[in-house]
């Protein structure tokens, strides 16, 4: 499975606070991808990830930016 993650810098009540939105997640990597890409394409998130949940050879959760 896999899901988009959004991360954002924002001003709220004169403090930059950084949002962070973890989509739903897909069951096909070239869905989330395609999500991804417009997202990106958007210009409103500093970062656009595809996050999934198989582990890597590293033991973490394979993540990767667009």
């Amino acid at each position: 499975m896999y899901r988009v993650v959004t991360k954002a810098r924002r001003q709220y009540k004169g403090m930059w606070r950084q949002l962070v939105d973890a989509g739903p997640w897909h069951p096909q990597e070239q869905h989330a991808q395609k999500w991804a890409q417009y997202l990106s394409s958007t210009g409103l998130y500093d970062i656009v990830e595809v996050e999934s949940n198989v582990r890597d050879s590293g033991g973490g959760f394979a993540r990767y930016r667009m």
